[in-house]
């Protein structure tokens, strides 16, 4: 592997061109988060930043979203409010940051709240959260004498039937089901994808002149604000599996990681690092050890995947360009012990 790491940056011409840019995106896990009578308590948040000084309101939200949402009157009584409500605070106080031009920038926030076997998700633009899970994370893999070639091929064969994924929050794109006729309901003006793998944009004008947004709902943007882009969160509710062993995984990232992999990619990717670091350490029962460091290596090298396979394909797709890439891995029942 080392080789083949080597032999493709030495494909790199020498005079090739490095171009610097400002990694607009954020992300952030805190645990615990809030004072709550919940025992197991997490926040999860990825931020994409665009536009001129990007960087900086998704720096700011991020910062606000923690200092706010937990001191929120609602915050244990009314979290769909809590999260709305803050939101909207964060948005009219982007216009107060001296550092900040929300005429000119915005951010996405996927948020992801974590109590005990509830996740509550807060989505603002086109960043993402997925859960995976492992179907059966007791399964006897049987390869206590195979080679790690055999071991591999095994594990290809059986990673369609053993993950599945759900959506935690759904894209807000200008053309999705609800967002185009708000957008056309406030007088905006909203284009088709130029060609697959685009997206559809916000305008102010009937010429598609102006702005050209690429999401339907954010943090700052005023500049589109008058013609239907809002700051308010789709807020949903999704319980985790509470079986005997359950086994999930939550992926949360920009669109960096989503614009050329899918939910299911992005999970099989994932989940296939689990499966490949459990199959390693059993034992001679069979037995899979369920030790937490391993398991943190583990999600640690499935980001790590995820994020350079999203590379690959940037690279594949687009040549010298690419998004910025964020993304968090976080394995539920590991992640509280």
């Amino acid at each position: 592997e080392e080789e083949e790491e080597e032999e493709e940056e030495n494909d790199v011409p020498a005079a090739c061109p490095v171009i610097s840019k400002i990694n607009q995106d954020r992300a952030v896990i805190v645990s615990p988060y809030g004072r709550s009578k919940f025992q197991k308590t997490a926040l999860l948040a990825v931020y994409d930043g665009h536009g001129e000084g990007g960087e900086m309101i998704s720096q700011f939200v991020q910062n606000e979203l923690l200092r706010r949402l937990e001191l929120h009157p609602s915050f244990h009584s009314n979290i769909d409010a809590a999260f709305q409500e803050t939101f909207a605070q964060i948005d009219a106080a982007s216009e107060t940051d001296s550092r900040i031009q929300p005429l000119l920038c915005g951010t996405t926030a996927c948020v992801l709240l974590l109590r005990d076997s509830t996740v509550i998700a807060a989505n603002l633009g086109d960043s993402r959260a997925v859960i995976g899970r492992i179907r059966n994370p007791n399964h006897n893999f049987e390869m206590a004498t195979t080679t790690a070639t055999e071991e591999r091929s095994l594990l290809s064969e059986q990673d369609h039937s053993l993950l599945s994924v759900a959506p935690l929050t759904v894209d807000q794109n200008p053309d999705s089901p609800g967002e185009r006729e708000r957008i056309e309901g406030a007088g905006g003006f909203v284009s088709p994808p130029p060609e697959p793998g685009l997206p559809a944009r916000v305008w102010l004008d009937e010429e598609c002149t102006l702005v050209g947004l690429a999401m339907s709902r954010s943090i700052g943007d005023h500049s589109v604000r008058d013609v239907g882009v809002i700051s308010m969160p789709v807020v949903s509710q999704h319980s985790l599996d509470t079986g005997d062993a359950p086994d999930e995984f939550i992926i949360v990232a920009t669109d960096g990681v989503w614009e050329f992999i899918s939910s299911e990619e992005a999970v099989n990717i994932v989940g296939n690092c689990f499966l490949t670091h459990e199959s390693k350490h059993i034992d001679t029962d069979c037995a899979i050890h369920k030790n937490k460091n391993g398991m943190d290596g583990a999600a640690s090298k499935g980001c790590q995947a995820l994020i350079s396979e999203a590379a690959k394909r940037w690279k594949e797709n687009e040549g010298t360009y690419r998004d910025d890439i964020t993304a968090i891995v976080v394995r539920y029942n590991q992640f509280f012990q």
